[in-house]
């Protein structure tokens, strides 16, 4: 619903209507830290209160997060002005890793990386995320890591790119048991997105739709900001 503010000043009182939809995309408002803890501990509670075991759990909050990821997508991509979108694998991770990353949570990861003994996989190393700072896994819960909601995220960047993977979080195994701990993001990435890699110069057509989306989308950003001028 619009709320209407009431002009100062002598004479007829005049209206005008406010929402969401008429702020311009590059104001951006940070949420505070407390309100974005409480938050995903609700959606920890209520995912817990549906599954059965810890793996289900992970496997809930990474399908939580890939709903976060499909729509954050083309949210960063306008507000960064990213003109096309790449189908190079390299690209798209270094997208990930740091504007997403940066406009999620405020930080970069501390490295990404390729798995040397495969073509398609690679990781993320984060120490401390940031949906970790408040969470205390119970000991019969073994190694559950609620960054998996995280892993589900990134996995939902990469399907709306254009590019399937497989994403999981996984604590390290740090042996110096160093604070706080660090988490892996492995990334998996399907035969289709791998075959494509090995054919330079080609655009599918979900590449030109997103060039084309992107632009509308700029073209639409600069209209509102003149009109609200």
């Amino acid at each position: 619903m619009d709320r209407r503010r009431k002009s100062d000043g002598l004479g007829p009182k005049s209206t005008q209507s406010f929402s969401v939809l008429s702020q311009p995309l590059g104001n951006r408002r940070e949420v505070s830290f407390s309100a974005y803890a409480l938050l995903f501990s609700e959606i920890v509670q209520y995912s817990r209160k549906r599954v059965r075991s810890t793996t289900g759990l992970e496997e809930k909050l990474n399908d939580i997060g890939r709903r976060v990821g499909s729509r954050a997508l083309e949210l960063v991509a306008i507000r960064e002005k990213v003109p096309t979108r790449s189908t190079k694998v390299l690209q798209i991770l270094s997208f990930v890793f740091n504007p997403v990353w940066k406009f999620l949570f405020g930080k970069q990861p501390e490295n990404l990386r390729k798995v040397s003994e495969s073509e398609s996989s690679y990781f993320i190393e984060e120490r401390d995320p940031l949906v970790n700072t408040f969470v205390s896994v119970p000991e019969d819960y073994g190694s559950m890591n609620c960054a998996a909601f995280v892993a589900g995220i990134i996995a939902g960047v990469l399907e709306s790119a254009g590019f399937p993977a497989k994403v999981h979080a996984y604590n390290a195994n740090d042996s110096e048991r160093t604070y706080p701990p660090m988490t892996l993001y492995t990334i998996e990435f399907s035969d289709e997105v791998m075959a494509r890699e090995k054919r330079p110069g080609k655009r599918t057509m979900l590449n030109i739709l997103f060039s084309v989306g992107v632009f509308m989308g700029t073209f639409a950003l600069a209209t509102n900001t003149d009109t609200l001028k």
